[in-house]
């Protein structure tokens, strides 16, 4: 059953592509090749979604089908020009980016979904600012950061069926320390020769601090005497 079901679909799929090129090679309506190739993607993607639908329904088979169908889309947009080809990449990875995070909503044992889904939103975010020039470039990697450890944050704070995660503390806390030293670098005047003194200051407080927190009862008896 499954066997003749997948052989309707690239039956039905070839067919198609078949009977445009034809209509194509005869001259009865002219159709770009870029065109061609973007509907050739998005019959692909199309005939895949429809087997995650009814056949087989591993994930990956969903995300190559709507990829591959965006990605046809995309194409034949770009070649009637109906956008700009940047405002078109952006859209491209926010949706592919839209469709990693519905599926880490959707089942939460996709909670890893979350990661490429929010990277590729924090990566289409930072094309559109700099191809349209809406921040200064130095701004660049500081949202990139920003973004990154938003994502460690919220796995940090979700909990999969109760549980929590302990380790997306770590990249989280890395990322956004990276990011609030590229901030107060662009605005505060010889940053680094203040940073290293100060990080060493407060390394010192803290060996204090907690050399006085671990004395003993006995100890501190003794110093009072």
């Amino acid at each position: 059953m499954q066997q003749q079901h997948r052989n309707g679909l690239i039956g039905g799929a070839l067919a198609l592509i078949g009977i445009i090129l034809l209509i194509n090679n005869f001259d009865w309506i002219k159709l770009d090749s870029e065109f061609m190739w973007g509907l050739g993607f998005a019959v692909i993607g199309a005939a895949l979604i429809v087997r995650y639908k009814k056949v087989d329904h591993r994930v990956s088979l969903l995300i190559i089908g709507v990829s591959a169908t965006l990605i046809g889309v995309i194409i034949m947009l770009s070649s009637f020009h109906a956008m700009p080809d940047d405002l078109l990449g952006t859209a491209f990875v926010w949706i592919i980016g839209a469709i990693f995070i519905a599926l880490h909503f959707r089942n939460s044992r996709y909670w890893w979904a979350i990661i490429p889904g929010g990277v590729l939103f924090v990566i289409g975010t930072i094309v559109l600012i700099d191809n349209y020039d809406l921040l200064d470039g130095s701004y660049t990697p500081i949202i990139f950061f920003l973004g990154l450890s938003a994502v460690f944050w919220y796995l940090y704070f979700y909990r999969q069926d109760g549980k929590k995660f302990r380790w997306p503390i770590y990249p989280a806390a890395a990322l956004s320390a990276m990011a609030v030293i590229g901030l107060l670098e662009k605005h505060v005047d010889n940053f680094w020769s203040m940073l290293i003194p100060l990080c060493l200051i407060g390394a010192g407080f803290i060996l204090i601090l907690r050399q006085r927190g671990g004395q003993n009862p006995a100890q501190k008896s003794d110093e009072k005497i």
